[in-house]
């Protein structure tokens, strides 16, 4: 391989593998940048669904609340667990942090099987999330359907 070639080749190579640490893991949180950016993704998911559910309404006037869930209710949420699993762990926190996010899954899977059940306060699929959320200090990530 000539010379001009050669250094060519390492420069795509270094390129497209990246440089630096080859993890996929995102790095660790402080636990204030962790809550500040979990609310944020979750408030933007709120707004997310109250935004789908009027364009909802405006084709559909005579919908009742369930059929606003899968429409308008879970695209935010799945979204949200993708992000907030993008997010990284807070530090010192990484087992309440993952708990919290795999109820939250639990959740989004339940409602998928029985949308009714975000209308339903006292057999809510996102209590126990709600709960975990709540002890890591999470507002709007605490508050789900």
């Amino acid at each position: 391989m000539q010379p001009k070639f050669l250094l060519l080749f390492v420069v795509v190579i270094a390129a497209v593998g990246g440089c630096g640490s080859s993890s996929s893991e995102p790095a660790p949180l402080s636990k204030a940048a962790f809550l500040k950016k979990a609310d944020g993704i979750c408030e933007r998911a709120g707004n997310e669904q109250t935004l789908k559910a009027a364009a909802y309404l405006e084709k559909h006037r005579n919908a009742n609340e369930a059929a606003l869930v899968m429409p308008a209710g879970i695209p935010p949420l799945e979204k949200e667990i993708k992000e907030l699993r993008e997010l990284g762990l807070p530090e010192g926190r990484e087992e309440k942090a993952e708990a919290f996010l795999d109820e939250v899954e639990k959740g989004l899977q339940a409602l998928k099987e029985k949308p009714s059940l975000a209308l339903s306060q006292e057999n809510n699929p996102y209590k126990k999330a709600n709960e975990l959320g709540e002890k890591l200090g999470l507002v709007d990530c605490a508050r789900n359907p």
